[in-house]
């Protein structure tokens, strides 16, 4: 039987970790030996529990603590079980890993291209309707604020675009005036008294760069729009009833906008 097996420094070696890691896993009773020599208390492994032993790794890098693991085993299942129903965990933290670094990459070319993080697109916005509410406070409660807009509707589908709209001129973060809105579709179902307000938004054209990533970020990438477009003479166009205005790509802001799953677009009205 041993002809099959592999002693805990051969699991050590192929999974290129210690064989002090592999017997602690042991005394954890997390990963168990086959077999174990009465004789001279050597502990054999199967080759495939190797990847029992990556599957911690990468549960353990979504923060899964080894006693959260060790409950899952002790109802009977297997760390292949476990990570079949965490797979769409670790694709996900898989895929905000790589667009962090992307986005990192772009941030340095922006900067070896533009002397800012970002590279604006000039855009012509065409008019649009929507539903708004209008609201005063710090930039920190527009997922709030959204939520309670929401709350307007009685179906509010997922691709709903939303958006927020800066009436106070300049950074204001503790207390400005806003509308959040949705931008107007047929699959919106309003609620007959939610008091709310439906508007038009004119045609106007715009400085447009779109942020992928944590919305901790937005805050500095207005602030290198404006220097962006300082230093390339876009004058700001100040005719408008407001300021500038974000538009969330991908929302809900109830899901994580401090993950790589949220878009926002930055929309900074130039003559």
């Amino acid at each position: 039987m041993k002809n099959n097996l592999i002693t805990a420094g051969e699991f050590a070696r192929l999974a290129r970790t210690t064989k002090r890691t592999v017997l602690w896993y042991d005394q954890k009773e997390i990963i168990r030996p086959k077999l174990v020599d009465s004789y001279n208390n050597y502990r054999y492994y199967q080759p495939d529990q190797i990847i029992d032993y990556q599957v911690i790794l990468l549960l353990k890098k979504l923060n899964f603590s080894l006693s959260e693991i060790k409950k899952y085993l002790k109802k009977n299942k297997s760390l292949k079980d476990l990570f079949k129903e965490k797979r769409q965990l670790l694709e996900q933290e898989i895929l905000t890993l790589k667009l962090a670094l992307d986005s990192t990459e772009n941030y340095y070319k922006n900067l070896s291209k533009t002397g800012t993080l970002v590279n604006p697109a000039i855009k012509q916005i065409k008019s649009f309707s929507i539903y708004c509410l209008d609201r005063e406070g710090p930039y920190s409660k527009i997922g709030d604020y959204i939520e309670e807009l929401r709350q307007c509707f009685y179906k509010f589908p997922q691709t709903a675009t939303l958006l927020t709209i800066f009436e106070t001129r300049g950074y204001q973060p503790k207390k400005a005036k806003m509308k959040i809105g949705v931008i107007i579709n047929r699959k919106l179902e309003l609620k007959k008294k939610a008091n709310i307000n439906k508007i038009i938004i004119p045609g106007f054209k715009a400085l447009s760069f779109i942020h992928q990533g944590s919305s901790k970020l937005l805050s500095l990438l207005w602030m290198e729009v404006s220097k962006y477009a300082a230093s390339n003479n876009h004058k700001k166009n100040t005719t408008f009833p407001f300021d500038d205005l974000e538009i969330y790509l991908y929302v809900g802001m109830e899901r994580s906008p401090d993950n790589n799953g949220y878009f926002a677009e930055i929309i900074y009205p130039i003559v």
